[in-house]
């Protein structure tokens, strides 16, 4: 079937999974549209639009995957998807991954959530959304506020729940039982627990700076510190604390045994949020075995 410059054809052997062949230019979705697949890119480029400023801020091609708001439930797209010259896609249903993710372990979800909860952060700094005056920021008094935790718990699980993106994965990591919260007054204590402790952080309550590279980035609740980077083995990077900050942590070195076990396509989708937040086009040589490309001899 081919509609609107795509050739949409089921794969065989794949209950609900398709392939699509996209012309140069077509639109796979826009921005608003409800998601209920992800995809991974077979052949070609995609790029990704702001559906406010029209800005490309990622292009995802062969070997990685996009529309990872398909495994939240209720979630809606935050971008256009354009082909950027012809392009494959495998499009695969959410449910049966959103199925899988539920299933995993407490704090294997968090991993999960975090990840993309970082993405967020990172898509918005690079669009250039993010200063000393407009930190990055999930609302999150405001979310919890005079209700209980059993009421989040409903409204998270409800299609129609009309929560951003960064709010309901903020909200998912702040009533996973299985995450520790820290007190960090002191810097030293911040850059233990990142660099020493081998432990990524979300903050839930006051404010930090940290500089990647050439990109300093200010954020407040839901800013996440050290995901990407500590599954990648990345050199520490320069981080301060705007006074005291409560934050959840992340054992990513605990979480390391409990990778090998889990989906494939939940791999594939998180090496690509990985890739995405770090802004590369390929793995990183330090990426954790899990998570690395299968390579073929």
């Amino acid at each position: 079937m081919t509609a609107g410059g795509i050739e949409r054809v089921p794969v065989e052997g794949q209950g609900g999974f398709h392939r699509l062949v996209l012309k140069d230019g077509a639109v796979l979705f826009h921005a608003g549209a409800p998601a209920d697949c992800l995809y991974l890119v077979e052949a070609g480029r995609m790029a990704m639009v702001d559906g406010a400023t029209g800005a490309v801020f990622g292009r995802p091609g062969a070997g990685e995957a996009f529309g990872e708001q398909a495994i939240l439930r209720g979630g809606v797209r935050g971008a256009m998807a354009r082909a950027e010259g012809p392009a494959t896609l495998l499009e695969i249903p959410a449910a049966g991954l959103r199925q899988t993710l539920d299933g995993q372990k407490a704090a294997v979800q968090a991993l999960f959530h975090s990840a993309m909860l970082e993405l967020s952060l990172w898509n918005q700094a690079r669009l250039g959304g993010i200063s000393a005056t407009e930190p990055f920021k999930v609302p999150l008094d405001r979310l919890m506020l005079g209700r209980s935790r059993a009421q989040l718990q409903f409204t998270l699980q409800q299609e129609g729940h009309a929560l951003s993106v960064p709010e309901f994965l903020l909200l998912k990591l702040v009533l996973n039982p299985k995450l520790e919260t820290l007190a960090l007054t002191e810097e030293k204590s911040l850059k233990q627990a990142l660099f020493s402790h081998g432990q990524a952080l979300v903050v839930t309550h006051g404010a930090v700076m940290f500089q990647v590279g050439a990109q300093r980035v200010f954020g407040g609740a839901g800013t996440v510190l050290g995901l990407a980077s500590g599954l990648s083995r990345l050199p520490s990077f320069e981080v301060a604390l705007g006074g005291s900050v409560n934050a959840l942590a992340i054992p990513l070195e605990r979480l390391l045994g409990e990778l090998g076990g889990m989906n494939a396509g939940i791999l594939a989708v998180l090496r690509s949020i990985l890739l995405r937040t770090l802004g590369v086009s390929e793995a990183p040589a330090g990426l954790v075995a899990p998570l690395a490309p299968q390579r073929t001899p």
